[in-house]
């Protein structure tokens, strides 16, 4: 199983043996930080591509998320962070689903997407390629 991102939540404490494990295992250039005391969480999730509408728990006292883009990784990238004792590891589909991940697997915890939700392109794209570029 495959999931888009890989979401933990972690408390302060414990970020930097997080982090330090993601680049440890060569994760760290697409490892992200969404942190709620600099903007609102679901709108950060939302720009990075992740529906925040699964997300399954609301994050304790200063607790952060880190996302990990990691389509076809992300089972490496899941035992990568409950290697490093984080317990709240979260696998995010590409239809928007939560799936709670496990060194073993996942299991469903959050709704998918509705499937009007995306935008299907049927057709020609035609380009007028007559024009030189500007």
């Amino acid at each position: 199983m495959s999931g888009e991102y890989v979401i933990a939540l972690v408390g302060p404490d414990h970020l930097p043996v997080a982090l330090a494990a993601l680049h440890r295992a060569g994760y760290g250039h697409n490892a992200r930080v969404f942190d709620p005391a600099r903007g609102e969480l679901a709108g950060q999730l939302r720009r990075a591509g992740v529906a925040p509408e699964g997300l399954p728990s609301a994050l304790g006292e200063g607790e952060v998320a880190v996302g990990v883009q990691a389509a076809g990784r992300s089972m490496a990238v899941v035992s990568t962070l409950i290697g490093a004792g984080v317990e709240r590891v979260y696998l995010v589909a590409r239809d928007g689903q939560w799936r709670v991940a496990t060194a073993s697997g996942a299991e469903t915890v959050g709704p998918p997407r509705s499937p009007s939700a995306y935008l299907a392109f049927e057709g020609n794209l035609d380009l007028d390629q007559s024009q030189p570029p500007h």
